[in-house]
């Protein structure tokens, strides 16, 4: 069986001892096969972070004599994922040679529930080697009429990672035909196609997809995720109309399809919610936070007292959008009296909004309120507001917010603040704290209990 082949049918065996690839016989770079050798027992460390580190070393040699050793870690289920992942994308480099073996690869007995390996090997390889796409398209093409459920799967992840245009028509018909795993790595790859696959037939596969499968607001729908990774702004209102018609899936991944687009997407929200009045408003209200658009926020200051029932909603677009416009609004809407959940949601728009200036309007806050308290504590640590330590020492003895204060008064730093964790705060509860939060003011607190 020639090379050719090997690389069409994706039938190479497994890298045993007699088919492992061998060096060429040319002089190796300085220390090169030693080198490798070394590496090679590094591979087998029981630490993962020294194999990770062994897996970009062998990545650097770039050849053959890297393969049969990163081949052998790819395949290696005990191995940490990342590590394995780190292996995959380290074959890439090596061109031709590995391809036949990660062809082969794809037929193993992978967990079709996670990434696949060999597919990320193949998608190195062309990233490295454009050309080689003429090969391995028609094989993975082929490899897909295969009957084993993980295989085919297999084949799919690695169609996205190739991007090979000549996939869209196999990846739709997989979308349209099949269910389970594999239809939702044919979604998935039609996204990493991008605008490849920026075809009318495919929206309509997706957004069929997508009406069929039942998404909890709030997570990630595979389908919404391609629509928005494929980049065609006019998917959004094709969105809003089946919103209009009372579609609830598409409503509750909006936001997702919105950040893929961001500005290009206000012009249609805003327009909708002129026009449309539907119980799923508060939906594209809060798609408006992911547009990072001034508009958004100019359009959503002027709902604020006008739509008083979605008030929350729009605070919360608010503070996504990150943008100052919004402080003055938000500081006034602090001032007044709130219920305490919409008092909640102001704090923590604020907090993605505002900066140190708005540091003594939250400690005035908390010393006339409760309601969103822990935020507010939290917000003051990060600005590092020292004015604030006499109030966070004397709310230490409040049990619910004790460890948002102990971590307010680290970050804070001073030695008034300092003095008091050495004295109030035990010693169990300071090494609970992450060792990266403020290594002088936590050696510091050490060093003080240490003299009392």
């Amino acid at each position: 069986m020639g090379q050719k082949d090997r690389l069409r049918t994706g039938r190479e065996p497994s890298l045993s001892s007699e088919s492992r690839p061998q060096s060429s016989g040319q002089e190796p770079r300085v220390g090169g096969d030693r080198a490798i050798l070394h590496l090679a027992e590094m591979l087998q460390h029981d630490d993962p972070d020294v194999r990770t580190r062994a897996v970009f070393a062998l990545a650097e040699f770039g050849d053959e004599r890297a393969l049969a050793h990163l081949m052998e870690i790819m395949q290696d289920g005990s191995q940490p994922w990342g590590v394995r992942e780190r292996a995959a994308y380290s074959i890439g480099p090596i061109g031709e040679a590995a391809v036949p073996h990660l062809l082969s690869l794809l037929h193993a007995d992978w967990n079709i529930y996670g990434d696949n390996p060999a597919a990320i090997g193949l998608g190195a390889v062309i990233r490295h080697h454009t050309s080689l796409s003429e090969t391995v398209t028609p094989a993975l093409i082929e490899v897909l009429d295969n009957t084993t459920k993980g295989t085919r799967v297999a084949a799919v992840q690695a169609m996205g990672k190739v991007g090979d245009p000549a996939f869209v028509p196999h990846l739709l018909e997989v979308l349209r035909s099949e269910h389970g795993r594999i239809e939702v790595c044919a979604a998935e790859s039609l996204g990493m196609l991008g605008e490849k696959a920026r075809m009318p037939e495919v929206f309509d596969a997706l957004f069929d997809r997508l009406l069929d499968k039942h998404t909890e607001h709030g997570s990630v729908s595979p389908y919404a995720e391609a629509l928005a990774r494929i980049g065609d702004p006019q998917t959004i209102p094709q969105a809003l109309t089946l919103i209009e018609q009372g579609e609830q899936h598409v409503a509750n991944v909006i936001d997702q399809l919105v950040e893929g687009f961001r500005e290009a997407a206000t012009s249609h929200l805003l327009d909708w919610l002129r026009r449309v009045d539907s119980p799923y408003r508060p939906h594209v209200i809060a798609a408006l936070g992911f547009t990072r658009d001034r508009r958004a926020v100019e359009a959503l200051l002027e709902m604020l007292d006008a739509e008083l029932e979605h008030q929350a909603t729009i605070i919360e677009a608010l503070g996504m959008l990150r943008d100052p416009l919004a402080l003055p609004r938000l500081v006034d809407l602090l001032n007044e009296p709130a219920e305490p959940h919409l008092a909640t949601r102001i704090l923590w728009a604020l907090g993605l909004v505002g900066d140190f200036g708005i540091a003594p309007l939250l400690l005035s806050y908390l010393e006339n309120h409760t309601a969103g308290s822990l935020i507010a504590i939290r917000m003051l640590g990060e600005f590092k507001y020292a004015p604030a330590v006499p109030y966070l020492i004397g709310r230490l003895s409040q049990g619910s917010a004790r460890a948002t204060v102990i971590t307010a008064l680290v970050r804070i730093g001073t030695p008034e603040a300092l003095s008091a964790l050495a004295r109030l705060v035990s010693p169990e509860e300071i090494t609970t704290l992450p060792e990266n939060l403020n290594p002088d003011a936590l050696a510091t607190i050490e060093a003080l209990r240490a003299n009392q």
